[in-house]
């Protein structure tokens, strides 16, 4: 009994179901790439049993005439001889069931007398049928040596397999004799002898091959357009009397709706007093309303057919004598047998012809035109088939017909011309009905199954083993590769040595030594790895292959894998690293920075703590401004790093208003002690006053004094000299110091958030290495810039480049 539920499915659950499906993907692109049908059921096999994880796997073909199964491929199990496909057996009742059959303890199911299975240790397994239930070609069948639940995961799996192998065995069967019949079809469309016209609803002239050209005596400017009601045909009957035009076979057919076939008109070909003489054929095609959409006019030269026709009584007459010993072997031929005129009439067909043509009695066709009952598309070709019957050739021809009783079938001929007359044919003609079926569905199921393979969103590709793995020869590649990493299937395949050359240099020689373990070892190819896209981005694949083939001393010859895209995953886990980085380094600078301030703060409080009210008022004055100059730091420190988290976030701009350089010097000032500001050398040309931006007052003041305050600590207790000029149009305000400068090398680093020149344990001034970033942050975000330049005598020069305004 199946278990249909198995509760949550875990992990391992998930990876089984895609092994499954990576499986079954494999499987059905073997089953329809071409390959030989034995590998195909010897690969299947070992699927099933490791999937499923049981010892046996078999595959049992039914033979033709449904008596006994005989063993094609398995694994875990001896080769057995036939097994009985009667009730008494486990495979007999898949097939007559139609449906899987489960077997939970094969040693008290007293279904089936089972002595050799039980023999080889089976206690319980799974069997379901290949093929479909009315036309079974086998079953698949999964045996354990222990009792086993198969829940319905289990049984789909099966299922699918033996649908690949019902549809591999279809077009193994079907393939040769499609290919042969096609090529006999066009071989017979490129030599056809019969004259025909296409002709529309008003029977006017449409098209018409060349051998009708030639028989009619026109050119095809003669000939197009003309309708069959044109005297200038001058057709007359074999008596000699008048054909007049809307009598003609087209005319006549058009009007009835129906075929209108054997008609014998005299043609006078153009310039001469010479006729020729026709046998015509008029066969409608209808429009699903039941309109005349065009005519098939189909005709052949009958000029010397009273010849012709001495010539057939003679021999009829001569083959009178052996038809009674002809009739008696064609009569007990299973297969339509049918003796024929050169012009299609019947003269003689077996039992079987008859039901296959749905007649009770031979009267009923036997003297008639068997093409009444040949679908009018295949009618030219069938007429050319009898024409040109040989005794030392046999020629086939594939065709559908309409029986007497409503029925289309799909019938394969072969004529040969009979010997001593050239004007009769002999016929031996099968059903191929059910094999043209067969065939639609392979073509069917290899459509779908294509069309999946290419809109599941991973690359998934064959690759035939080459010993030098620098060159991997792939012989598919799905699609999706042109998505992923942007070339066409048919660019990659055409370059064995592509894979190679974008696979990521870092990852190269990792990539080439799991591929070695692979094609050397015959083990799975499972690694992560990086490709550079044609557009140079670099890409993160899972690629994983399975061995589909080996050769026979066990080395593999071909692997099936799958690629997925795990760019945005490797992406996200980069981005998670480097964020714990940051924050890493903010927290161990914050440390840093705030230790000295705090140290200050706490030193003035002991001392005050300690000295009470002993301290002279000089000495007080220097604990509060040590106090005083450490809470100034911190707040700052505090602010900068505030500033930055937030600075991303376009809404904390407000939206500003026209400033002058004054007010935003004079604002970023007002954070400085009176000692700090008198170091300030500010000077302010007049003109910069009538240029007044628009920014945010605040944080561009913020800005400007990140730069001062560095100013200050770096210029060694020299002036800092700040400047607002007017450049063509825009405001400048340069701040410049007498320190030492900044190495050429470090000078656009300095703008990194939390770099800093000197980073040292011992450096002498402090920092988080977040102020030049957010002050070139606030600028740019503004329209402006903030640049950095060494000064004529050396020192720093930070210019601040404001968004053009108009002035006052």
């Amino acid at each position: 009994m199946a278990s249909t539920d198995r509760g949550p499915r875990s992990v391992a659950d998930l990876e089984a179901e895609l092994d499954r499906q990576t499986a079954l993907a494999g499987l059905g692109l073997l089953g329809t790439a071409g390959s030989n049908l034995q590998n195909v059921m010897d690969q299947a096999t070992r699927e099933v049993a490791a999937l499923l994880r049981v010892p046996s796997c078999v595959v049992l073909e039914l033979v033709p005439d449904g008596s006994e199964f005989l063993l094609r491929a398995g694994v875990g199990i001896a080769a057995t001889g036939p097994v009985a496909a009667g009730p008494e057996s486990w495979a007999g009742v898949t097939v007559l069931t139609g449906a899987p059959v489960i077997v939970e303890d094969l040693r008290t199911d007293p279904r089936f007398d089972e002595v050799l299975l039980r023999q080889v240790g089976v206690v319980s397994g799974l069997s379901v049928v290949i093929g479909d239930a009315e036309h079974p070609v086998g079953i698949l069948a999964i045996y354990a040596d222990e009792c086993r639940f198969f829940d319905t995961r289990d049984i789909d799996l099966v299922g699918s397999v033996a649908h690949i192998l019902g549809s591999a065995v279809l077009r193994d069967r079907a393939e040769v004799v499609l290919v042969e019949s096609e090529q006999r079809y066009r071989a017979l469309l490129d030599d056809l002898s019969v004259g025909v016209l296409i002709q529309g609803p008003n029977a006017e002239v449409l098209a018409g091959n060349p051998a009708a050209l030639d028989l009619l005596g026109l050119d095809e400017d003669q000939l197009l357009r003309r309708t069959s009601f044109d005297p200038r045909w001058d057709v007359i009957h074999e008596d000699g009397s008048a054909f007049p035009g809307p009598t003609h076979p087209v005319p006549q057919a058009i009007e009835t709706r129906a075929p209108v076939h054997d008609v014998v008109m005299g043609v006078l070909r153009p310039g001469s007093e010479e006729r020729v003489w026709l046998l015509v054929n008029a066969d409608p095609r209808l429009t699903s309303r039941g309109d005349v959409a065009e005519v098939v006019c189909t005709f052949q030269d009958i000029t010397r057919r009273r010849v012709a026709e001495l010539e057939r009584d003679r021999t009829l007459a001569e083959l009178r004598q052996s038809r009674e010993r002809l009739r008696v072997m064609v009569e007990v031929e299973p297969e339509c047998v049918k003796v024929l005129t050169r012009a299609g009439t019947l003269l003689e067909m077996n039992r079987a012809g008859l039901a296959m043509l749905e007649a009770d009695r031979a009267d009923q066709l036997v003297g008639t035109s068997i093409l009444g009952i040949i679908a009018p598309e295949h009618r030219d070709a069938f007429l050319s088939l009898i024409q040109r019957a040989r005794e030392e050739a046999s020629e086939s021809l594939q065709f559908e017909i309409v029986g007497l009783k409503g029925t289309r079938r799909w019938l394969e001929t072969r004529a040969v011309a009979l010997p001593g007359d050239p004007n009769l044919v002999l016929e031996l003609t099968r059903d191929i009905t059910e094999q043209r079926r067969a065939s639609r569905e392979l073509q069917d199921a290899e459509a779908r199954y294509r069309t999946l393979v290419e809109q599941v969103p991973v690359i998934i590709y064959d690759w035939h083993v080459d010993r030098d793995v620098d060159h991997v020869a792939e012989n598919y590649i799905s699609p999706q590769i042109e998505r992923i990493l942007g070339f066409a299937p048919e660019e990659w395949l055409a370059d064995p040595n592509l894979w190679l050359a974008r696979t990521h240099p870092d990852d190269r020689a990792r990539v080439v030594a799991g591929t070695l373990r692979s094609v050397e070892e015959g083990v799975p190819f499972d690694m992560e790895y990086r490709m550079l896209a044609r557009d140079g981005r670099v890409v993160w694949l899972l690629d994983r292959a399975e061995v589909l083939e080996f050769d026979r001393i066990g080395r593999p010859t071909l692997f099936h894998g799958v690629q997925f895209d795990i760019t945005a995953q490797k992406v996200a886990e980069e981005a998670v690293t480097a964020n714990m980085r940051d924050k890493e380094q903010l927290i161990q600078l914050l440390a840093h920075e705030l230790f000295t301030p705090m140290t200050v703060i706490q030193g003035a409080a002991l001392t005050l703590r300690s000295a009470g009210g002993g301290l002279t008022g000089d000495e007080l004055a220097v604990l509060v401004e040590g106090v005083t100059r450490g809470a100034a730091r911190l707040r700052r420190l505090v602010s900068h790093v505030d500033a930055a988290a937030k600075l991303d976030r376009r809404d904390m701009l407000s939206p500003g208003r026209p400033w002058s350089p004054s007010e935003i010097l004079e604002l970023a000032s007002q954070g400085f002690q009176a000692g700090e500001v008198a170091a300030f050398n500010i000077s302010i040309d007049p003109r910069s006053e009538l240029r007044r931006p628009v920014v945010d007052l605040s944080l561009t003041a913020q800005a400007i004094a990140v730069v001062m305050e560095n100013a200050l600590d770096y210029s060694g207790g020299a002036p800092v000299d700040i400047q607002a000029a007017e450049r063509e149009g825009a405001l400048l305000v340069r701040v410049a110091d007498h320190g030492p400068g900044i190495p050429p090398e470090e000078q656009e680093r300095i703008f990194e958030l939390f770099t800093q020149v000197d980073s040292s344990d011992t450096r002498q001034h402090g920092g988080l290495g977040v102020g030049l970033f957010l002050s070139r942050r606030i600028m740019r975000l503004q329209g402006g810039d903030l640049e950095y330049e060494t000064g004529p005598d050396g020192g720093s020069i930070f210019t601040f480049r404001f968004p053009p305004a108009q002035p006052d």
